[in-house]
């Protein structure tokens, strides 16, 4: 085998990187399992690769140094002007910088001069692929038919969904430290009881900020299984704020009204689910995960005994371009989890998803942190989104109906998970799926 894996290499490269790529790389696109596992190897055995999407990058392909401690993945952020000129590759959502001398230590935001960088900057990660179109793993085994699940996904609605983001940034500023936060948490919780929920509403006041902040959390109890749960959720704090705020539509506006679309399609499915489902909008995330963090610390043994899972949507509405597609992120012993995630994607949405095992820095890892599982689910284009924690984060830059396929991904998925018994075909109906 090894013998022929030249000859793919340099068949590959003829469909190669364009000029702007700097760090060489082959294209794995209409190659089989084996021949990328044997290029990964090659690449191996000289120095690193990276994967992202379908292309593999390793200073085996070509020129470019074999200490990787060289290179930094930017993500979450766009490439800051002064770095623009350090771009090595860059591909979906992941850019790769040539930093010899580290990065600097004066980086600012793209567009605030005067506000501290919001990316995070981390070192290559040898031989680690950071996004694949594919996972392996098998989807984990449910009791409710695809064909069930399809018939309730039809009940959402992009107007709806359309409605709870005009709600949410007709707000100025949903800044954690905001009267705008306090008026987002309590039209959730509203909305949360319109939909027959049982609301609560979980305060908590970290050390040392002096500052009260509040998670919302809409429970359906599940009608088998009422002590095992997942989890449903997304933030809904926003930046900037004051004296210069932001409506925050696409960050995360666009992942709490998922979060609403989500509890009003699935509180409506009869039978109910049977384990529990936690539609949750935590707080204070742009401060530091601090609503999931204190939502995941106070978890008795029960709760650990009972949870299954969290499906976090963060920033799940924009697109540059006619493709609409999605990350899974998560860690990869989590990979039975997310394939049924990922599967739901193949299955029940035009999406094109990605696989990824660079986790970001959502709500969701303050489950993965603890060994839970959880994976964030966010549109591919997140960290090239020009308007980024700025006050030009408004509805007119977003998309609504790539949120509602995104909901179509997370919906299948949470049906899924929430019902591991067979479900009989007569049982499921949607009790009608007008506006209200």
């Amino acid at each position: 085998m090894k013998a022929i894996i030249p000859a793919i290499i340099m068949l590959l490269l003829v469909v190669a990187a364009p000029a702007a790529d700097r760090l060489p790389f082959v294209s794995l696109d209409g190659s089989d399992r084996v021949q990328q596992d044997g290029l990964r190897s090659i690449c191996e055995e000289e120095s690193w690769w990276i994967q992202i999407g379908d292309r593999l990058y390793s200073p085996s392909l070509g020129e470019a140094e074999s200490d990787p401690a060289v290179y930094y993945i930017l993500d979450g952020a766009p490439v800051p002007p002064s770095l623009a000129d350090r771009v090595a590759a860059s591909h979906l959502s992941k850019t790769i910088l040539y930093l010899p001398d580290g990065p600097p230590t004066d980086l600012h935001g793209t567009n605030c001069p005067d506000c501290p960088f919001e990316g995070s900057l981390t070192p290559l990660a040898v031989n680690r692929a950071l996004v694949t179109e594919t996972l392996p793993g098998t989807p984990l085994p449910t009791g409710i038919p695809d064909f069930m699940v399809a018939d309730a996904i039809q009940a959402i609605s992009v107007d709806i969904y359309t409605s709870q983001l005009v709600s949410l940034t007709s707000i100025d500023s949903r800044c954690t430290h905001s009267d705008g936060n306090d008026a987002a948490r309590d039209y959730i919780a509203a909305e949360f009881a319109s939909m027959g929920l049982d609301v609560e509403l979980q305060h908590y006041e970290p050390i040392l900020r002096g500052i009260g902040y509040t998670n919302v959390i809409g429970r359906l109890e599940g009608a088998r299984y009422p002590d095992q749960f997942l989890v449903v959720g997304g933030h809904y704090d926003s930046l900037p704020c004051p004296p210069n705020p932001g409506p925050g539509a696409e960050d995360n506006a666009s992942g709490t009204a998922g979060v609403l679309e989500a509890a009003r399609v699935i509180s409506q499915v009869t039978p109910r689910p049977q384990r529990t489902i936690l539609f949750v909008t935590f707080s204070a995330e742009e401060q530091g995960l601090l609503g999931s963090e204190y939502f995941v610390e106070q978890f008795t043994p029960q709760d650990y005994a009972g949870f299954r899972g969290a499906l976090i949507m963060d920033m799940i509405s924009y697109t540059s371009d006619p493709v609409w597609d999605v990350h899974v992120e998560s860690f990869i012993w989590h990979a039975n989890f997310a394939s049924t995630v990922l599967a739901c994607a193949d299955d029940f949405s035009t999406l094109t998803r990605y696989w990824s095992s660079s986790t970001g820095r959502s709500d969701h890892m303050s489950f993965l942190n603890r060994g839970l599982a959880a994976v964030l689910i966010i549109e591919s284009e997140w960290g090239n989104y020009p308007y980024y924690h700025t006050s030009d984060d408004t509805m007119d830059k977003i998309t609504p109906a790539v949120g509602s396929e995104v909901l179509r991904m997370t919906i299948a998925a949470a049906l899924q998970l929430a019902n591991p018994d067979p479900v009989g075909p007569s049982g499921m109906m949607i009790r009608g799926s007008e506006s209200r």
